[in-house]
């Protein structure tokens, strides 16, 4: 049903066509039989009290209300009615008006659509790099909006008489979609149908540059569709289908997941070292007995067997031995005579006091550190894989002023900062071994660890300053462990008059407390690191597990997991796994035979 002001012509795009000629949904007086309602002679409204027709009647622009009010440009009008408010939604998507407005606001009962520019938020910042090459959506303050709205209209013979006796119920959708700015096609988004089209056609395995070709290259079209769209379209929604399992292989798979994750489980915690080496034999061998296709998809980044560094020696230096690969290195070297003495200290007003030391491996330089108690003033400032930097603690100590009155404080004494400069270094370099120093091309050279630096503090020492050396505290702990009373261990153990950290029953209650009642297992670094590596593989096929991967694949994977879960040790399966027995042999789906 269709009213307008008889002064103001209706321009009806032409792709805008009415899909319903009747919308009536009869009333009937006898459901309200306590209500007297009123209509308007002119618009058929109807009101529910004589006060708010006689305010309507008074208002002339009340009947118009669906009319344009910006002046600036010719209107265009629509106005179509609906039995429901999903029917009015299904035809503004129909007439691809969702490729230009935007819901403003929106109830169970009305809907107001505005231009989309004009929901755009405003954004200053217009020149910042973004993600998206096309330009930004501006800010237009466009008059252009339509409503959806519920109307219970007239349906009286006789228009005389002001009081109604019979009325329907009406969704209408009015308003002017005439826009007050310069249509761009960048600025617009897709409409649901041709988006709809365009996922059909995906789905059908048409290739993009056809659909691209043939139902994309309208002339009138105010959107442009490009191959990106076709892409983000085919990931998000045709890509997205997922695979329907049968029930049996759904139940194999959450079997495989649970022994997968209780196998990580396994390894995650703190064993001792047989037996943790034999689990990461048991996750080694099934790594690498695994077939190499399914090996790549789940674990690309682990290999069977790692590959050893190459190391090319070709030029050494008479002085000091070190060994380097390209002669512009060794002259540079040869040049610098401080290259040569790194242990030299640079502090001019105390006796230096050097050290240097080779050692096989950076584990037995540290561990050298820890048996001469330099861990007792000296702490890590650097570390790396191939080199780690000591220096005085008082110099890495920083500096925190002194707390107000009524502060709480955690700790009596502060550590006062010393820029102190004795410090050492254990870095790695290759070593010349060669038989005779004749020529400067090496022959032979082996990776070595050097310890050099300077121990002579530029302060005095204080007790209280400096911490318990790592070899005192292994041997309080192994005492506390034993049984022995503390006051035994303070007289005994600890009152050396040499000795430059004084321990006390404070700091042996902290060792009980931290120690010996939270023992570590020592494993070795070939055990930690065989363990980082069997988490990993654990980790990798779990993912795979929880993944949705096509009906061959899964099965494959499952097959795998339970044939390793099959021949595992009893005494190991028990131990990880105690709810999973083993699997028997089951065929294929029939729809991979």
């Amino acid at each position: 049903m269709t009213t307008t002001n008889p002064n103001v012509q209706l321009c009806i795009s032409p792709k805008i066509t009415s899909l319903k000629s009747t919308y009536i949904l009869p009333i009937p007086m006898s459901a309200t039989p306590n209500r007297t309602r009123f209509h308007c002679s002119e618009c058929k409204k109807v009101f529910n009290s004589s006060e708010g027709l006689r305010k309507h009647c008074k208002d002339p622009e009340r009947h118009n209300d669906d009319v344009c009010k910006e002046s600036g440009h010719d209107h265009q009008l629509i106005q179509e009615a609906f039995a429901s408010m999903d029917e009015a939604r299904e035809w503004v998507r129909t007439q691809e008006l969702d490729k230009y407005y935007t819901v403003y606001r929106s109830s169970k009962t009305s809907a107001e659509y505005q231009c989309r520019l004009n929901r755009a938020k405003k954004n200053s910042n217009h020149e910042v790099k973004t993600r998206h090459t096309l330009p930004r959506v501006p800010h237009v303050p466009c008059a252009a909006k339509f409503l959806i709205i519920r109307l219970v209209l007239c349906k009286c013979t006789d228009s005389q008489s002001k009081v109604c006796t019979q009325s329907s119920e009406v969704f209408r959708v009015r308003g002017c979609i005439r826009h007050s700015h310069e249509i761009k096609t960048h600025h617009f988004r897709m409409a649901c149908k041709t988006k709809a089209t365009l996922i059909s056609l995906l789905q059908s395995g048409v290739p993009k540059k056809t659909i691209l070709r043939q139902h994309c290259s309208g002339p009138a079209s105010d959107k442009v569709i490009t191959a990106m769209d076709l892409r983000n379209l085919e990931r998000m929604y045709v890509n997205k289908d997922l695979l329907t399992f049968p029930k049996e292989l759904r139940d194999r798979r959450q079997r495989a997941i649970e022994i997968v994750a209780q196998w990580k489980d396994a390894l995650e915690k703190d064993a001792s070292v047989e037996h943790m080496n034999s689990m990461v034999e048991v996750i080694e061998k099934f790594h690498n007995e695994t077939p190499d296709d399914i090996r790549k998809s789940v674990c690309p980044t682990i290999k069977k067997t790692r590959k050893q560094p190459s190391t090319v020696s070709r030029y050494h230096c008479f002085e000091c031995k070190k060994v380097f690969i390209s002669r512009d290195s060794y002259g540079k070297h040869s040049k610098n005579p401080r290259s040569h003495n790194y242990n030299h200290c640079n502090h001019p007003s105390h006796d230096h006091q050097p050290i240097s030391h080779y050692f096989d491996s950076l584990q037995e330089a540290k561990a050298w550190v820890e048996a001469q108690e330099l861990d007792k003033y000296y702490t890590v400032a650097t570390s790396r894989k191939e080199l780690t930097l000591y220096q005085c603690r008082l110099n890495r100590a920083k500096y925190k002023p002194k707390a107000e009155k009524g502060a709480s404080q955690k700790c009596s004494t502060q550590i006062p900062h010393v820029p102190c400069t004795a410090k050492f270094r254990v870095h790695k370099l290759l070593t010349c071994t060669c038989p005779n120093d004749d020529s400067n091309f090496c022959t032979q050279s082996r990776e070595m660890f050097r310890l050099q630096g300077c121990i002579r503090h530029s302060h005095e020492i204080e007790p209280h300053h400096f911490r318990i050396a790592r070899k005192t505290k292994a041997t309080l702990i192994s005492l506390l462990q034993s049984g022995v009373p503390k006051n035994t261990i303070i007289r005994q153990h600890c009152s050396d008059p040499a000795s430059d950290k004084l321990i006390t029953s404070i700091d042996l209650r902290n060792l009980e407390r931290k120690h010996v009642n939270k023992e570590l297992l020592p494993y070795t670094k070939e055990v930690r690191d065989r363990r980082h590596r069997a988490l990993e593989i654990i980790s990798h096929w779990k993912m795979a597990l929880e993944k949705d991967a096509p009906l061959e694949d899964m099965c494959l994977m499952i097959e795998t997991v339970e044939q390793f879960h099959n021949e595992t040790s009893d005494a190991a399966r028990a131990l990880i796994c105690p709810n999973i027995k083993k699997s028997r042999k089951r065929p294929l789906p029939t729809s991979l035979q």
